[in-house]
């Protein structure tokens, strides 16, 4: 694989992200982001986001695939897509600031 066998792969360029005690919420910068193709996957420790964009006239797909330091609520999930980009909101498990979006990369599965 192209990645170091458990370790966490770097947040794609495209998202940021900010978190208070309630929620984690990330933002992907990407315009033209088509809603219909929007494949969001929760799980209490990782988030996996699909959907395809219009670069111009050409379609683009964007994968991302997180694993979370803290646990969210898989059913609480929202999302509000824009012109210029789109708003994920996960609400956490437990209202604790995280140190850190992704656990380290040297923690064993």
């Amino acid at each position: 694989g192209l990645a170091a066998a458990g370790g966490a792969r770097p947040l794609p360029g495209w998202i940021s992200w900010r978190q208070d005690l309630a929620a984690v919420a990330f933002i992907m910068e990407v315009p033209g982001i088509v809603e219909s193709s929007l494949c969001v996957s929760v799980q209490p420790r990782q988030l996996r986001v699909a959907f395809r964009a219009s670069a111009g006239e050409a379609l683009r797909d964007y994968v991302a695939e997180l694993a979370l330091a803290g646990e969210v609520l898989t059913a609480e999930v929202r999302h509000h897509v824009a012109e210029l980009n789109m708003m994920l909101v996960l609400a956490k498990r437990e209202g604790v600031m995280w140190d850190r979006l992704q656990p380290p990369t040297d923690a064993g599965g």
